[in-house]
């Protein structure tokens, strides 16, 4: 979590250093940040720096108002959520299973047709041919470029 002090609980859980951090908000595009992916990063933030979460959320405020990263709203409702549906529904097995959020985090970049990288800690979704299927029909679909989906460690490894 790039977006924390150097001695905070989540950049220690994480393993992400410093360096890392600066790293990645120098990428040559900014990030976008799906509205659910933004949520889940503020319930984790409150989860793991309960002594210090004011400060870091302020932090995450500021760089978004400094422009490193822009927010995405659900920009089409109807097949974002649709989406969502088939991306969970469509495991074999409890283990396989991708989250509700997750799901949802993803059906949103699919459905922004400027979104065309997805990076993301989740292995799951970077791995699942089920969802490259579903990404690549949609994308075609819609007459928008393809969209990856990346893991976060080849921004910050």
């Amino acid at each position: 979590m790039m977006l924390v002090n150097e001695n905070d609980e989540l950049r220690r859980d994480f393993g992400i250093k410093s360096r890392d951090a600066k790293r990645i908000l120098k990428c040559r595009q900014q990030l976008c940040i799906p509205m659910p992916a933004l949520g889940e990063v503020f319930c984790k933030i409150h989860d793991k720096c309960k002594d210090n979460s004011d400060e870091v959320l302020l932090t995450l405020n500021k760089l978004i108002g400094d422009g490193y990263f822009r927010t995405r709203y659900i920009s089409n409702p109807y097949d974002t959520f649709e989406l969502s549906k088939r991306l969970s529904n469509k495991r074999r097995d409890n283990r396989d299973q991708i989250s509700a959020m997750d799901a949802l985090i993803l059906a949103t970049a699919i459905v922004d047709p400027d979104c065309t990288e997805l990076y993301t800690s989740d292995t799951k979704l970077v791995s699942d041919s089920n969802v490259s299927e579903i990404i690549a029909d949609y994308r075609e679909n819609n007459d928008y470029d393809r969209m990856a989906v990346i893991p976060i460690d080849k921004i910050i490894a």
